[in-house]
C-alpha cells in the first residue's frame, strides 16, 4: 500500500494533540545502524504532561513505515514518571525489532530489554498490548483510504511474567496487572507472575 508519509506523521501528530494534554512535545532523533536505511523518517516524541501525577510519555514516529505493505501501520509507546533518555533507547530499540520482523510486531509480544526498564527496577521485558489507558481512540487512527495507524502500549514486565507470557500468552498477563490494580508508572511494583 502506497501511504504518503506526510499524511501519516499528521495524523499521528493530531492524536497526540487530541489524547495527551500537551505541556510540551520533543522530537528526537535515535540513531543506530540500519534505521536510517529501514525507518527514514524515525524519530521519538517525547511528550511532557500538562498536569503533575500524569505520565510522560514516549512515542515512536515512524515504525509504522515497517509495516507500510498491509492496512494498519503500528506505533509504540511507553508510559513514564519521569523523563529518562534510556525511554528513547527503548523505543528505538523497539522500532528496530519491528522492523527486523517486517512489521509483525504484535499483540502480545514479548520483548527483552536486556536491562531494567528504569534504574532499580526488576522489569527488564516488554509486553506488546492495547492501548487500554487511552481506550479505543488509539487502537485505528484514520491516515487515508484503507490505511490507518495502530497505538501500542509497552508495558515493563518482570522475567517471571515474560515467561508467564511466553506460556499462556499475553492476556494472562494483562489479567493479572489488572486484578492486582498494577502501578504501571512505579519502576519497584510487586510481580503478578
Amino acid at each position: 500500500m502506497n501511504v504518503d508519509p506526510v499524511s501519516a506523521r499528521d495524523a499521528l501528530f493530531r492524536a497526540i494533540d487530541r489524547l495527551w494534554q500537551v505541556n510540551h512535545k520533543e522530537l528526537l532523533e535515535w540513531e543506530a545502524p540500519g534505521v536510517r536505511e529501514g525507518l527514514p523518517r524515525f524519530r521519538v516524541a517525547c511528550i511532557h504532561p500538562a498536569n503533575t501525577g500524569e505520565p510522560f510519555v514516549y512515542l515512536s514516529c515512524g515504525a509504522w513505515e515497517a509495516s507500510v505493505k498491509g492496512a494498519l501501520g503500528q506505533e509504540f509507546f511507553l508510559l513514564a514518571s519521569h523523563p529518562d533518555p534510556a525511554h528513547v533507547d527503548t523505543i528505538g530499540a523497539v522500532a528496530l525489532a519491528h522492523l527486523a520482523g517486517k512489521g509483525l510486531l504484535g499483540l502480545g509480544t514479548v520483548l527483552p530489554l536486556g536491562r531494567p526498564w528504569v534504574e532499580g527496577s526488576a522489569c527488564d521485558h516488554l509486553l506488546v498490548t492495547l492501548p487500554y489507558p487511552y481506550g479505543p481512540n488509539l487502537e485505528r487512527v484514520p491516515v487515508s483510504d484503507g490505511f490507518a495507524l495502530a497505538f501500542r502500549w509497552l508495558v515493563p514486565i518482570t522475567p517471571a511474567e515474560a515467561a508467564l507470557a511466553q506460556a499462556q500468552g499475553g492476556e494472562a498477563v494483562e489479567q493479572r496487572l489488572e486484578a492486582a490494580r498494577a502501578d504501571f508508572l512505579d519502576p519497584r511494583r510487586s510481580s503478578v507472575a
